[in-house]
């Protein structure tokens, strides 16, 4: 894969592979033994990506219910 520059334009690719990232976070956050996924101690955790250059944020989706990875 050919390496991009830092300010290309962003693209459907580009998004995807970040999507994945965050969703690849959320996954390790929730599957760890000291986070609480069940009962009332249960947490909720949430991914973005951030556009630096309009400063608004894009929440990433979980392809499944928040706490039920573990």
């Amino acid at each position: 894969m050919p390496t991009e520059p830092l300010d290309a334009a962003r693209s459907a690719k580009q998004t995807e592979r970040l999507e994945w990232d965050v969703r690849r976070a959320i996954s390790v956050i929730l599957s760890h033994r000291w986070i609480p996924s069940s009962a009332t101690d249960a947490v909720t955790v949430r991914g973005f990506i951030d556009d630096v250059d309009t400063g608004k944020l894009e929440e990433v989706s979980c392809p499944v219910a928040i706490g039920s990875i573990g």
